[in-house]
């Protein structure tokens, strides 16, 4: 009966492990409340986050790497001016979300008011990226937690195997 409280004890102690990993890897909501995207890309869709931003109130106009996530309050004005890459030009803003724009969409400096989550994407001529569209993941720990979980429960399985295995011996 012991063994039996010490193998659910340690699968309880495993799948807690499990679970406390992959909620450290997720990506966080804002604390104020929503996240402004900021991406960019071709016209073609050929290539993404190529370039960089400068604005949304993170330190000024120091340049934004794309892609980004901007914690934002409700109701909070940022201005973001798009910085296309070498040989490349800007062309309009694509908006997804609840995100009003002030001014136009084809100039390469905007002024938007957040009211709740959002993406803002510069959009480029086409053609102008000379690399392939490779797309990282905003969090790339994130790709671990599959793996933690697959490990826990192979260790979970594997202890019960030896534990079923000595109750026969």
């Amino acid at each position: 009966m012991l063994e039996k409280r010490n193998l659910i004890s340690f699968l309880l102690l495993s799948t807690l492990i499990v679970v406390a990993c992959c909620s450290v890897l997720t990506p966080k909501t804002s604390a104020n409340g929503f996240t402004l995207s900021l991406r960019s890309a071709d016209e073609l869709n050929s290539c993404f986050n190529t370039g960089t931003m400068s604005g949304g109130g993170v330190g000024g106009a120091a340049p934004i790497s794309l892609p980004a996530n901007l914690p934002v309050g409700a109701g909070e004005q940022i201005q973001v001016t798009s910085n296309p890459p070498s040989g490349c030009s800007f062309v309009r803003w694509a908006i997804v979300g609840n995100i009003l724009v002030t001014g136009d969409i084809k100039a390469q400096t905007i002024r938007v008011t957040v009211n709740g989550d959002g993406t803002l994407t510069a959009i480029y001529a086409a053609r102008c990226c000379r690399v392939g569209g490779v797309v990282a993941p905003v969090n790339p720990l994130i790709t671990l937690a599959p793996y933690l979980a697959l490990i826990g429960l192979v260790v979970a399985a594997g202890v019960a195997v030896t534990v079923k295995r000595r109750r026969k011996n």
